[in-house]
């Protein structure tokens, strides 16, 4: 029943947005088995549902793609990218401390 607001680095693709956060972050774990959320996106309120993805496998993929849709989110994450790849080693240490929040936009 908290609310919490907090900005998000995140890309859309198709009805979903794929928001990158860190293990240590605790707001995430409030959508375990998915939950209704409220989003201010393009400074437009939306409502969505939301659900967090701890695969590491699964986050190893979803965090090349975000890496090619946000090229400039590499340096902050500690991957280094090479000919516009991401260096997939750093990936897969990286993937160990993050997880994606899937949301699908109502």
């Amino acid at each position: 029943g908290k609310k919490y607001t907090t900005p998000v680095g995140y890309y859309r693709e198709g009805d979903y947005l794929w928001v990158i956060t860190s293990h240590d972050r605790t707001w995430w774990k409030n959508l375990r088995g998915g939950a209704q959320v409220g989003l201010l996106l393009k400074r437009k309120p939306v409502t969505a549902f939301a659900e967090p993805d701890l695969d590491e496998k699964a986050v190893e993929a979803r965090m090349f793609e975000y890496l090619k849709h946000v090229p400039m989110a590499a340096k902050q994450l500690g991957i280094r990218m090479e000919n516009v790849k991401p260096n997939m080693e750093d990936i897969a240490r990286t993937a160990k401390d993050r997880l994606f929040v899937r949301i699908k936009l109502t």
